[in-house]
This record gives C-alpha cells, structure tokens and sequence, in this order.
C-alpha cells in the first residue's frame, strides 16, 4: 500500500495495517501497469477458508456462479449496512424476518480442524506461531510490541512504570507520610502547599524522587 494524496486520513490504513487488522489486495506494475486481483474473489475465498462473514453492500452478482460454496456465503454470510449521518449501522435481522438476529448470525461454529493457510502460489505455507500470547485487544497490548532492548530511557520509563504500579498496591502508613514530608521540605524550602497536595494526591507512593519530579511540574 502506497501513500495516495487522494485518501483522506490515510495514515489511519497504515496503522490498522502495521497491527495486523487490515489487509490489502496484492498489486504489482509491469511495464507501468498496475496488475491487481479482483479484491471480491479474495474476500469471498477468505469468508470461505475462515467461515468468516463479510461486510459489505456489494451483491457479487458476477461471482455467484463460480462456486456452490460461494453462493452459500452470498446468501447466508454477507452483512450488509448502512450510515446515518455519523452513525454506523447493520439490521438486527440480517437475513430479513424470520431470520436470525444479529448476534446468532454472528457467531462462528467452532472449528474441528485448523484454517488452511497458503501461498498465492497455491502451495501450503507454515502457520507462524506468536512468541507471546495473542491479545484480542491489539490497541490495549502496544506495550507487549515493545523491542527486547532499546534505549536507556526506554528501559528507565519501563522500570519506573513497574516500580511505580508496585507502589500503588499498598497505601503508605502515617509515618511514612511525615516522613517524606520532612525530607521534601529540605529540598522543597518554603512550599508546604505543594508538598502537601501531592502527597495527598500520590497515597501510595513512597519513592521521593518520584514525588520530587510531581511537585516540579505543578504550576502553582
């Protein structure tokens, strides 16, 4: 896929590509002429290997005689919708009356054997098995993407991130709250209000360089 000045908030493809979510129809030129797939057939082969439903308003009228099985998944697997205005909407009844409901027709017949998985060439390509579990949620899993190794301020955030999500476990005691307070007040002179707010807004924690950093960025 490549970048077109026509498409408005690309950049948004390239992202749902670069997890994984989106995929395109593969293209190449020769001799200035772009050879491309009929994106139909690849979606309809899709649905057919993964038992998948497609979304889409598209009848595939030209494509209804080339399999029994596809006729099957134009019939019974192709969920169309609509937008009102900014909203994005699919019927309750997919399959019209009687039919039925959204979210039976949504759900997927558990597999007995896996996904077949192959090549354009047609030769039977390796299922790559991930290093780490699998997230359902990609957007919610961005830290698992992080490198092994990376740059010292990298590793410190990381570290920080850990130390400091240890410390919310467990409320600090009394003492340990004057405590912090005296020492702050040697280095922060004269400014009990910030001291005091930000140890009343952090409970938890107990690292001072922490709370040092926090009273630095008030703005009061």
């Amino acid at each position: 896929m490549e970048p077109d000045s026509s498409v408005r908030e690309q950049h948004f493809l390239f992202e749902l590509r670069e997890l994984s979510i989106l995929s395109v129809t593969p293209s190449r030129k020769v001799e200035g002429k772009t050879i491309m797939p009929y994106d139909d057939r690849l979606m309809l082969k899709l649905a057919e290997e993964t038992n998948g439903i497609i979304v889409t308003n598209d009848q595939f009228r030209d494509l209804a005689k080339e399999s029994k099985k596809w006729i099957g998944i134009i019939k019974e697997r192709v969920l169309q919708y609509t937008f009102v205005e900014n909203i994005f909407m699919v019927p309750d009844d997919p399959l019209g009356r009687g039919g039925p409901t959204l979210m039976e027709f949504l759900k997927k017949p558990p597999r007995t054997k896996p996904a077949k998985c192959h090549t354009f060439a047609g030769r039977a390509a390796p299922v790559p098995v991930p290093v780490h579990p699998a997230s359902q949620t990609e957007v919610l899993q961005l830290r698992d993407r992080w490198p092994a190794s990376g740059s010292a301020g990298d590793r410190r955030r990381r570290h920080q991130e850990n130390k400091t999500a240890e410390e919310k476990e467990t409320v600090r005691s009394v003492a340990e709250t004057e405590r912090l307070r005296r020492e702050l007040l040697e280095i922060f002179v004269d400014q009990d209000k910030k001291i005091d707010f930000v140890l009343q807004r952090d409970p938890c924690s107990c690292d001072l360089n922490t709370l040092s950093e926090t009273i630095l960025s008030l703005g009061f």
